[in-house]
């Protein structure tokens, strides 16, 4: 029993770190947006804002499963 929780931990800590650069390079392109260096206008269209916004939303609550699985860990 205490290997498979080991290796459900692991696994949790890996998809943290994955998470974690995911969110790295989202604050660098906010700051690139930010600040003018990058026009994200082409992408802000209708028919592709439903698409971030999911995405925005799956990151996010895979997030959020890798915080609890590490916090019972």
């Amino acid at each position: 029993m205490t290997g498979n929780r080991r290796k459900i931990g692991i696994a949790a800590a890996a998809f943290g770190g994955v998470l974690i650069m995911m969110g790295i390079v989202m604050m660098g392109i906010f700051t690139l947006a930010f600040f003018d260096f990058l026009d994200i206008t082409m992408v802000m269209e209708s028919q592709f804002r439903a698409f971030f916004i999911l995405t925005l939303l799956v990151i996010g609550t895979c997030d959020l499963l890798a915080g609890i699985i590490l916090a019972l860990r």
